[in-house]
């Protein structure tokens, strides 16, 4: 096929009966998951995908699997890892070292200090 030239309605309704009922693989979805993520979409794209997902509703076992799925995903650190995450952000490490706040000069920001 020629570079800009368009499919015909017979072949269009080819292709359609011959990919029916075909699917990706795990694969092959898992290459297509990676390839995604972290793209940047234009506010229309992401416009046009709300649009397409409004009024779906979702089963109970899809959001029970979408729960579990986000159930403390991220919280779970070891002690081990506290401590060396508190220890590489303390003393010289962490970001208000050798900073102070004035009460006078910083009056505006927080209006809860009782200046005396």
């Amino acid at each position: 096929m020629k570079k800009g030239s368009h499919h015909t309605e017979d072949s269009i309704l080819k292709n359609r009966e011959n990919h029916l009922g075909k699917h990706h693989s795990e694969k092959t979805i898992q290459k297509i998951i990676r390839s995604n993520k972290g793209k940047i979409r234009s506010e229309e794209t992401k416009k046009k995908l709300k649009e397409s997902h409004l009024g779906k509703k979702l089963s109970v076992e899809t959001k029970v699997k979408i729960s579990k799925s986000m159930n403390g995903r991220h919280w779970k650190l070891s002690e081990e890892t506290k401590r060396k995450m508190s220890k590489a952000k303390s003393g010289i490490n962490h970001p208000m070292y050798g900073k102070h706040y004035f009460k006078e000069k910083n009056k505006d920001l927080f209006p809860i200090i009782q200046i005396k």
